[in-house]
């Protein structure tokens, strides 16, 4: 619900300095210590909410370091720490957990993929506090596709007993060939 006050928007940065701006023309304008003192207390605020973003970590802050965290799994050739942020009730077409798991684990150790890189991070809804809806780009890299497409992913992660996101379910879309329509992943049986 007050997940902004968390997260470090540029939004509210620009409106605290917007409005920092303004009382400082008008103090240098009237002369008035007030408004100065005014501009200290939206300084501060805009410290706190620095401070809040840095101490806090929303759900769609810790969505985003899991998929960095996967993604980075890739490129360190270890599969468990991708298995690791799936949900115990993943599904992927006909995949569950554990086949998706061995399928992660072929990719990485066979060279499949050296790499994967995801970005840009809309979030579609605000969810809740169980699921949370995340759409972003996604682009492997090396083995079989050294400079192959980036795709568009729509995932679902759920918040497991454990307190922990995991990613549940996602859809790939292939923006080059028909962004509406989604897509198998390639080389998964």
């Amino acid at each position: 619900m007050f997940d902004w006050l968390f997260e470090g928007r540029a939004v509210v940065y620009c409106l605290l300095g917007a409005l920092a701006a303004v009382l400082l023309v008008a103090s240098w304008m009237t002369r008035k210590r007030g408004l100065l003192i005014a501009v200290g207390v939206l300084a501060a605020l805009a410290g706190l909410y620095f401070l809040l973003d840095r101490l806090v970590e929303t759900p769609n802050e810790q969505i985003e370091r899991k998929l960095n965290e996967m993604a980075g799994a890739v490129k360190a050739r270890n599969p468990d720490g991708v298995v690791r942020h799936i949900a115990a009730d993943f599904h992927f077409r006909h995949q569950d957990r554990a086949a998706f798991g061995a399928f992660v684990d072929r990719a990485i150790r066979h060279g499949l993929v050296d790499d994967l890189r995801v970005w840009e991070f809309p979030w579609p809804d605000g969810g809740n506090d169980q699921v949370r809806k995340v759409e972003f780009v996604a682009k492997p890299l090396g083995g079989v596709v050294p400079e192959g497409p980036f795709y568009r992913v729509k995932a679902t992660f759920v918040r497991e007993t454990d307190g922990e996101w995991r990613l549940q379910t996602f859809d790939l879309f292939n923006p080059a060939v028909d962004a509406n329509r989604p897509i198998d992943m390639p080389g998964l049986p």
